[in-house]
């Protein structure tokens, strides 16, 4: 039975922490000036993460 709850509770955390880090994600992209929240959710879904959404500045 603890075996069952424990297993129940991993699988609880995995998909919170999925989620936590799903909305950090949108969070980070809305930030950026002009995109709210729908852009940034289509922005993620489009792209795939946030570093195809921005991607790094080449140096010169």
């Amino acid at each position: 039975m603890i075996a069952a709850i424990a297993r129940r509770e991993q699988q609880a955390r995995g998909k919170k922490t999925h989620r936590m880090a799903k909305e950090q994600q949108e969070r980070l992209v809305s930030s950026i000036p002009g995109v709210g929240n729908a852009l940034a959710k289509n922005l993620l879904r489009h792209f795939g993460s946030v570093e195809r959404v921005l991607p790094r500045r080449r140096r010169s």
